[in-house]
């Protein structure tokens, strides 16, 4: 969960504060809703409400909650509210079975009237941001940018069973500290309220998520999301980088990407490795999803690509 823009208007405008919020104690495991059963919040996960220190640091909100800086056992958190929903217990059930530096650190849930997610926060805020302000980022740290992502990604598609992300876009992609503060810094992945664990049934079948990302063999209902579908976003995801151009949705063909990549100034000057760049997006946004590589393949091509990079000095992202 990001932390920025905070400002007394923000604070002053939202009524309802986490003082409100966390009002009761209680240790529900398991629950129904919607006439449907919701996975549950371990017993390890269940945040011991007492070791909240209450705060009104309204922080901004997502597609599914809110979210305020506030303390939880002796450290700042990002503490995420939402009405209750299946999305709320999904991302709580996802969260409980990740462990990864390149993906936001859960602290718990709890629910009651109000359901409520602690995660690490990330003061850095979001990588859309960063992209937006186009600040001054060197190739090599737009280089080990993806590699930490793609990290992030391969993790979850190595979990037994894999974890699928669902809405990969760089408003759910998270920087540790602010850029260029000169303290160490991590780009990690967030947001699993769209998760799907592979295999595990699912109980929503809308499409919702971020359609300038998602792959067409989604959007158009062909197939679920998968593995594939994920590496499709991904691409999306690092043509933004590359690029610093938000994802423009007319670009729906193999044949425009090309186009587009190829007229881009900004990657264009990746003069020494544009070529290969441009081999490994095209490949991710393949049509056919069996002609998209894996993560296992993408981080190996990546590491290839560091060789160009090796002569930069003072790079703030950290692997």
């Amino acid at each position: 969960m990001s932390y920025e823009n905070i400002s007394i208007k923000n604070k002053e405008a939202h009524k309802e504060t986490i003082n409100e919020i966390v009002t009761r104690n209680e240790n529900i495991s398991t629950t129904n809703i919607f006439n449907i059963s919701v996975p549950k919040i371990l017993e390890s996960f269940v945040l011991d409400l007492k070791k909240i220190v209450k705060s009104d640091f309204y922080l901004g909100e997502g597609f599914f909650g809110k979210v305020y800086y506030t303390r939880y056992n002796n450290q700042d958190v990002a503490m995420k509210v939402q009405q209750p929903n299946y999305y709320f217990f999904n991302e709580v059930h996802i969260n409980q079975k990740i462990n990864s530096k390149y993906i936001v650190k859960f602290h718990g849930a709890s629910a009651s009237e109000k359901y409520i997610m602690a995660f690490e926060l990330m003061k850095g805020g979001t990588l859309k941001h960063l992209l937006t302000d186009q600040l001054n980022i060197k190739p090599s740290t737009t280089h080990k940018i993806i590699m930490q992502i793609s990290k992030g990604m391969g993790y979850l598609h190595n979990c037994t069973p894999p974890i699928i992300h669902g809405d990969l876009s760089s408003s759910n992609i998270l920087l540790l500290n602010k850029f260029n503060s000169n303290k160490k810094n991590y780009c990690k992945i967030s947001d699993f309220g769209l998760g799907i664990i592979k295999n595990e049934k699912r109980f929503f079948n809308k499409i919702i998520g971020n359609v300038l990302y998602m792959a067409p063999e989604i959007y158009d209902g062909e197939s679920p999301c998968d593995e594939k579908s994920d590496v499709f976003s991904f691409g999306i995801l690092a043509i933004e980088i590359l690029t610093l151009e938000y994802p423009p949705i007319q670009h729906n063909t193999y044949a425009q990407w090309e186009e587009f990549l190829i007229e881009n100034k900004t990657l264009s000057s990746f003069s020494k490795c544009f070529d290969d760049w441009l081999a490994l997006i095209l490949s991710c946004i393949h049509r056919n999803p069996g002609n998209r590589p894996s993560f296992k393949e993408i981080i190996e091509k990546l590491k290839s690509l560091k060789k160009y990079y090796k002569d930069e000095n003072n790079i703030p992202l950290s692997l």
